[in-house]
């Protein structure tokens, strides 16, 4: 019996970003009825043990979610055989998932239509 494909190294980074970027919404939306000036959000990338914070406004973070596939990661972080980097600001890029990694992002994003 032949074993199952592995999983692609596209698809299960954004499956670890997906899951982040999931909290990061749930921190948005306790932290809106505060109206905080700036978020403390937790870095989007792919890498297993990080635990860094990137500091953002509400609109910011906004834009950066206005597309599903892209994440929120601290420059250095990112993998350039699986995301591209689309925006850069003040110590942080934005990255758009490609591939398969970029559909499995778009169909679990919290925020897509139903």
């Amino acid at each position: 019996m032949e074993a199952p494909p592995q999983e692609s190294r596209s698809l299960s980074a954004s499956k670890n970003q997906s899951l982040l970027r999931t909290v990061n919404e749930e921190l948005e939306r306790l932290e809106k009825d505060w109206q905080p000036e700036r978020l403390d959000l937790i870095c989007e990338c792919a890498l297993l043990d990080c635990d860094e914070k990137i500091s953002m406004t509400l609109q910011e973070y906004s834009a950066v979610r206005a597309h599903p596939a892209r994440f929120l990661i601290l420059a250095g972080h990112e993998i350039a055989d699986v995301e591209r980097v689309v925006a850069s600001s003040d110590g942080y890029l934005i990255v758009e998932k490609v591939g398969d990694g970029g559909e499995f992002a778009a169909s679990h994003d919290p925020r897509r239509d139903d």
